[in-house]
């Protein structure tokens, strides 16, 4: 990523071959709300989601992509 005094050879090996995204972010720093919201396009407030507690179903109101394209099968 260019910086001189971190070594970094692994990530180095996987830009080269790819993508490198230098301005990412998240709508929540844990896990489980933040894939909630890629899946659903919601923030994890709106989809009731904001802990990682897989116990904690997605607000029904908001259709995720995997219950989406199940429909259309």
């Amino acid at each position: 990523m260019g910086r001189t005094y971190i070594s970094t050879p692994a990530m180095d090996s996987l830009t080269a071959g790819g993508v490198s995204f230098t301005r990412a972010y998240t709508t929540n720093p844990l896990c489980i709300p933040a894939r909630t919201s890629m899946l659903t396009g919601q923030a994890p407030h709106v989809t009731g989601v904001q802990i990682n507690d897989l116990t904690v179903p997605i607000d029904s109101r908001h259709r995720c992509f995997g219950r989406h394209f199940a429909t259309r099968i």
